[in-house]
This record gives C-alpha cells, sequence and structure tokens, in this order.
C-alpha cells in the first residue's frame, strides 16, 4: 500500500540503511518518504541517495527532503525518527529504555 513516510533527522547517515530497508519493502511499493533535517544540504544529500536506491529497487517510491517538520508529517502515515546533537564535542551513549 502506497504511503507517505516521515524520516526525523533524515539528514544523518543513519538513514542509508532505513532508505535501503524501506525501498526493498515491496508492500510499501509506490511510496513517498520525506527526509526531514534542520540542516538542508544533509537532508538533500540523503534525498539523493535515497532517489539512487529507489531507482535500483524498482518499487516506484519517492524520496524528498524539507526543513520543514510540518510537511513532512502532514500525511504521514508512519514516522521513523533519528534526531540527536552530533558534531565534534558530542559525547555518544547507548540508554536502556
Amino acid at each position: 500500500m502506497a504511503s507517505k513516510i516521515a524520516l526525523l533527522g533524515g539528514g544523518s547517515a543513519y538513514f542509508e540503511t532505513v532508505l535501503a530497508e524501506i525501498a526493498t519493502t515491496e508492500a510499501l511499493a509506490g511510496s513517498e518518504m520525506v527526509l526531514y533535517d534542520i540542516d538542508a544540504e544533509r537532508a538533500e544529500i540523503m534525498a539523493q541517495l535515497g532517489r539512487r536506491i529507489c531507482a535500483a529497487a524498482g518499487t516506484g517510491m519517492s524520496v524528498s527532503s524539507t526543513t520543514v517538520v510540518e510537511a513532512a508529517l502532514d500525511g504521514a502515515a508512519y514516522g521513523v525518527s533519528s534526531i540527536g546533537p552530533h558534531g565534534p564535542n558530542v559525547a555518544w551513549h547507548d540508554e536502556d529504555m
């Protein structure tokens, strides 16, 4: 079933794997993926990668990017989030939920 999928924090390299997983899910063929990030350049780089992945998968998905969270979420059936600080002075750690 074609759906809109919002990828929040979509400029993150983490989404390379997510894009590939979604693009190869036949049940989501024809869906639209929208990458949201506050960094327009990073989001568009990932969107370009996503378009190449989707073309190779042949499932008819589209990929776009935006810096407007409302545009990403409007009409989305699904959301995937990977939002957090990044940069040279950020210490990472895992948390158990």
